[in-house]
């Protein structure tokens, strides 16, 4: 470590941001040794009462040689007249064969400071100060009672830039071992009741307060653009923790979207990504493709200012007075498409083929948790570029969060979640597709979409070659995460080989259920 004459270097090993107050002074070499079998820090028994719901199945205290570890530094110069350097952090991975440990993936170590995570008041990590006063409440007393803890509230559930932290990203591939960036982030926690889990997902953001306005690195293989290029700049991207899936097999959005990447809908590019938090192993996540005004931008040549998206009925990147051009779509909800004229006029506003292939594929997959206001997700241009087909006024649908399908949780219909009639679901809960499908051109076009889903995209044996792949890197990266979370006899370790079965079932028995169901229903 240098610095400029007359200057201190402090240093801190925690996460923390090193002063002259709290960190280490510098005088020597800094050893960097083996913290494998080391006591644990973050995942202290008394860190993990305040992240965790007390008997949950989620507060699981790992033994120190169930948590593998990295050394992690942070350093700063200090003047005589006391004024601070930026802060350097680095990770240091001693002890640990990463590229054998984790072949197959990337490996992310996040430094933040520890009461940015902890602290009861600003925490975003713990049930804290939120929890205490949901708690009083009715409703908290309530939901307590009944235990139901995908529904409690805390620090954790709080969402929006009030709730996002800097913190410090050092990125490696598994094959080199080698750092491929080291940024500054600002990060959230982020899902809808996977937040419940003690492993939860994260929202990463690139900006320019921080010290970096956005990444430039093909962080996700795979990630295209609408020319068949690799997306090499980033805005913001997601570690995600399987949603639904977060505690048996973390595959089943990935194999969904996986297979469907031809289909008239985005689709987010994937990556398995092992995340050390604070030095201490923090599980397997999906690194995956954040949707975003950026990211449409990047994929569809739309200039980011000209991008409307809504998710579950709400405006997520837009303009005051974009919520017209969304009511305008919603209202063909009241129309009468038995007449070709108003179904034309839809088509006007609607990429008709995005429309069928979306609602196809949900109701193919028999998605549970999804309906106008959940896991629902489209965008346009506002105004139409005729020198761009992706920037004509037209919304477009982009599919998330699928991993509730398929029969994730066994599901009814007489124990074969194949028979499952999504379609009769839709048709109850979907005022607009009720509307459109009620057309005799949409129809032909819905049923010659969901055939070739299921004949195509969900072929027997190229699902199977995809299980295959997928098992072969995914479970073995999730042995570690079964025991940092769960322990080494955890009931959830045979959960991979039953999703895998699961999936294959459902997609042998699948096809000729649905396309029944759809055939009935369009009489």
């Amino acid at each position: 470590m240098k610095s400029q004459p007359g200057t201190k270097i402090y240093y801190t090993t925690d996460g923390s941001i090193p002063t002259a107050e709290k960190g280490t002074l510098y005088t020597d070499a800094v050893v960097v040794a083996d913290r494998n079998g080391m006591p644990n820090v973050l995942t202290a028994a008394e860190n993990i009462k305040k992240m965790y719901i007390s008997g949950s199945g989620y507060d699981y205290v790992p033994k120190a040689d169930e948590v593998a570890k990295c050394t992690v530094i942070r350093a700063v110069a200090v003047s005589p007249d006391q004024e601070m350097s930026d802060v350097v952090t680095r990770s240091f991975f001693v002890g640990n064969d990463v590229k054998t440990k984790y072949a197959g993936a990337t490996v992310a170590s996040l430094v933040i400071d520890p009461n940015d995570l902890l602290n009861a008041e600003t925490g975003i990590h713990v049930l804290g100060n939120k929890y205490d006063e949901w708690s009083k409440t009715s409703e908290g007393a309530k939901i307590i009672r009944a235990r139901e803890y995908w529904d409690y509230e805390g620090n954790y559930t709080q969402s929006g830039r009030d709730w996002e932290r800097v913190a410090h990203m050092d990125y490696l591939e598994a094959e080199s071992g080698s750092v491929e960036f080291s940024v500054p982030v600002g990060v959230r926690v982020r899902g809808g009741a996977s937040r419940m889990y003690g492993q939860k997902g994260f929202n990463f953001y690139l900006r320019e307060e921080y010290g970096q306005k956005n990444l430039k690195y093909p962080l996700i293989s795979g990630d295209l653009d609408a020319e068949g290029k690799q997306i090499k700049k980033y805005k913001s991207f997601m570690l995600r923790n399987g949603g639904n899936d977060t505690e048996y097999s973390k595959i089943r959005d990935v194999f969904n979207q996986s297979m469907l990447g031809d289909r008239a809908y985005s689709v987010q590019a994937v990556r398995p990504c092992v995340l050390f938090l604070n030095g201490e192993y923090w599980g397997l996540y999906n690194l995956t493709e954040k949707y975003s005004d950026n990211s449409l931008e990047n994929k569809y040549g739309v200039d980011k200012d000209n991008v409307v998206v809504f998710k579950e009925d709400e405006m997520d990147e837009g303009q005051d007075g974009d919520e017209l051009l969304y009511q305008e779509l919603w209202s063909y909800a009241e129309k009468d498409f038995t007449d070709d004229a108003v179904y034309e006029a839809f088509c006007g506003l609607m990429d008709i083929d995005s429309f069928a292939d979306y609602y196809a594929t949900e109701i193919y997959i028999a998605n549970e948790d999804w309906n106008p206001e959940k896991n629902y997700m489209l965008w346009r241009a506002r105004t139409p570029d005729p020198a761009n087909p992706y920037a004509d006024g037209k919304w477009r649908y982009m599919l998330y969060d699928t991993e509730y399908s398929m029969g994730l949780y066994g599901g009814g219909w007489g124990n074969d979640p194949a028979k499952a009639n999504s379609f009769q679901n839709a048709v109850q809960q979907d005022a607009l597709f009720v509307a459109v499908i009620k057309n005799k051109a949409f129809q032909q076009k819905f049923l010659a979409a969901i055939k070739e889903i299921g004949t195509k995209n969900f072929a027997q044996a190229a699902c199977e070659e995809k299980l295959n792949e997928y098992t072969s890197i995914y479970k073995p990266l999730m042995q570690d995460y079964y025991t940092r979370f769960f322990g080494v006899d955890t009931w959830n370790r045979s959960k991979f080989d039953d999703t895998v079965q699961s999936i294959t079932n459902f997609v042998k028995n699948r096809y000729r259920y649905i396309i029944s169901y759809v055939e009935q229903g369009m009489k």
